[in-house]
């Protein structure tokens, strides 16, 4: 099963969608900020998927996914944002974005599509 980093510095909502994405069956790996996502990034070439908050202290969402995709420009993006008037997708070519609250469902949905094309 594919492997996804996901971003978030709020823990609660980190710990609770790394919950549903391990119970359906994904390999998650997560950080509280941009920082220290980007610098596991650069020494962990097995990932397929980097699902981010936008809005973080430090480094956020969009700087994160702009230069991941530098460093690896097949990985596949997906933002969560609580600002959803926000319209990253022109920016990180065309990338998912989920609006928080999160519909776990929906959520576990949108990143299996993502991962198709991987297939």
């Amino acid at each position: 099963m594919a492997h996804i980093l996901l971003v978030d510095d709020d823990v609660a909502m980190l710990e609770f969608v790394k919950g549903s994405l391990q119970n359906a069956g994904f390999t998650v790996t997560s950080m509280t900020n941009g920082d220290d996502a980007y610098a596991f990034l650069s020494t962990s070439p097995d990932i397929d998927l980097l699902l981010t908050d936008i809005v973080m202290n430090g480094m956020d969402g969009l700087a994160l996914a702009e230069k991941a995709k530098k460093m690896a420009p097949d990985l596949k993006i997906m933002f969560m944002t609580g600002f959803t008037a926000m319209a990253p997708a022109e920016r990180v070519g065309g990338a998912q974005v989920m609006a928080k609250p999160l519909h776990l469902k929906d959520l576990v949905a949108h990143v299996h599509l993502q991962l198709q094309a991987m297939a």
